[in-house]
């Protein structure tokens, strides 16, 4: 996966300059943070990546207490890169 997780973090550099993250050390997800103020939540922005054929899961619910709702988990697991880097520029 480590081929996959570095392919998504580039195209998402390119192509999401809103969303500040840190490369995977390993796992099958990334997670991102919306840095644009006044931007959408992560829930509203899944919703809408859905409209254009993107899933990425909000991360409210990951969070026991006071959530974050700023946060997504992108998985890079499924893709192969070509689709990964579309997925990116499809949601940037």
């Amino acid at each position: 996966y480590a081929r996959k997780a570095r392919a998504l973090a580039e195209a998402l550099r390119v192509s999401c300059p809103s969303l500040a993250f840190d490369a995977p050390s390993g796992g099958m997800f990334l997670w991102a943070r919306i840095t644009n103020e006044g931007g959408p939540a992560a829930m509203d922005l899944a919703r809408r990546a859905l409209g254009h054929d993107v899933s990425v899961v909000p991360g409210d619910p990951f969070f026991e207490r006071n959530p974050e709702t700023d946060r997504l988990r992108l998985s890079f697991s499924q893709g192969s890169e070509e689709q990964l880097a579309e997925g990116a520029r499809r949601l940037g």
